[in-house]
C-alpha cells in the first residue's frame, strides 16, 4: 500500500484526513444487474456506466468518458429487478484510467442514499 505521506505534500493534513474517512466507509459491491445512467451538464446526454461499488455517500463506477475532478453530475441508479430507481447529483472525487479504456470514477453524492434506498439498490 503506498503511503499518503508520500505522495501529498507535508502541509496536506486536512487532505489526508478527508481520505483517510473516505476509506473507512463501507463500500458494498454493486449487483452485477443493477444499472447505472450519467448524465453530464456539458452535453445533458445520459451514457451507461458499469457500478464497481456503492455507499451511503458515493460510489465508483467505470466510464468510458473521463470526468474531471470536481465535476458535478447526475447518476441514476436501478436495482437489479429494475423495480426501484433512485437518482442524485453528485461531484467527482477522483478518476483514473482502468481496463478496456474506461475511466474509474468515484463520486460524492450530494445528498447521501438513505440505508433503505441503499438496501434495495443491493437486492
Amino acid at each position: 500500500m503506498i503511503s499518503l505521506n508520500a505522495i501529498l505534500p507535508a502541509g496536506s493534513m486536512r487532505a489526508k484526513a478527508e481520505i483517510y474517512a473516505r476509506r473507512s466507509v463501507r463500500r458494498e459491491h454493486a449487483h452485477p444487474l443493477m444499472a447505472c445512467l450519467v448524465t453530464t451538464n456539458s452535453d445533458s446526454r445520459s451514457y451507461p456506466a458499469k457500478p464497481r461499488n456503492v455507499s451511503l455517500g458515493g460510489m465508483a463506477f467505470s466510464f468510458p468518458i473521463q470526468l474531471a475532478p470536481n465535476t458535478v453530475f447526475y447518476v441514476a441508479l436501478t436495482n437489479a429487478q429494475c423495480l426501484f430507481m433512485v437518482d442524485r447529483a453528485a461531484e467527482v472525487r477522483y478518476t483514473y484510467e482502468g481496463d478496456s479504456g474506461c475511466w474509474v470514477t468515484g463520486c460524492e453524492f450530494l445528498k447521501p442514499l438513505t440505508n433503505e434506498e441503499l438496501r434495495i439498490l443491493l437486492a
